[in-house]
């Protein structure tokens, strides 16, 4: 179980077969029950996207706030 002193989580997709560092989507992860967790265990941890590039980082941002799947803010307004 997850617990409430998880400060922050490193974040990013794959294929089951190595640490491929994938975009959200990309992957074999399912982000619902990932959130569904993340609200199960009441915790709202800090989220680092792994996934190499700005331009990917943007994209990560973009699939998690189009498919509902963390609640989070933005200091960046560009990055909606």
């Amino acid at each position: 179980m997850l617990n409430k002193d998880i400060p922050y989580m490193h974040i990013n997709d794959n294929k089951g077969d190595a640490d491929n560092e994938l975009i959200p989507g990309e992957g074999a992860i399912n982000w619902k029950e990932f959130s569904d967790l993340i609200k199960k265990c009441q915790i709202s941890p800090e989220i680092v996207f792994e996934v190499r590039t700005l331009e990917k980082t943007i994209k990560s941002i973009k699939y998690f706030k189009e498919n509902n799947i963390y609640s989070f803010s933005l200091s960046n307004q560009n990055l909606r």
